[in-house]
C-alpha cells in the first residue's frame, strides 16, 4: 500500500506564508538600533521566498496540489522583500 505524503504545493504555500511572517517581523523590528536583526530577518525572508518559489515550480511541474502551489508561487514573488522594495520605490 502506498503511503500518503504531504503535497509539494502545500509545502510551497507554507514556505510562502512563513516568508510573509518574516517580512512582517523584519518591518516591525526595523529601527536604527536593531538594524542587524532586521537585515538578518529580511535575508531569511529572501531565502524562504526562493525556497517557496522553487518548491512551488516543482509542484506545478509534477502537478501536485496545483492550487496551493500557485498561491505559494504568487505569494513568494509578490511578498519578496526585494520586489516590495522596488515596487514601493516606484510609487514614491
Amino acid at each position: 500500500m502506498r503511503e500518503r505524503r504531504p503535497s509539494l504545493g502545500r509545502y510551497a504555500l507554507a514556505l510562502a506564508v512563513l516568508m510573509v511572517a518574516l517580512v512582517a517581523v523584519a518591518l516591525g523590528v526595523d529601527a536604527p538600533e536593531r538594524y542587524l536583526a532586521a537585515t538578518v530577518l529580511a535575508l531569511l525572508a529572501d531565502a524562504f521566498s526562493a525556497a517557496a518559489l522553487i518548491v512551488g515550480i516543482v509542484a506545478l511541474v509534477r502537478r501536485r496540489c496545483v492550487v496551493a502551489a500557485t498561491f505559494g508561487v504568487v505569494i513568494a514573488v509578490l511578498g519578496n522583500p526585494l520586489v516590495l522594495l522596488h515596487g514601493l520605490g516606484a510609487l514614491a
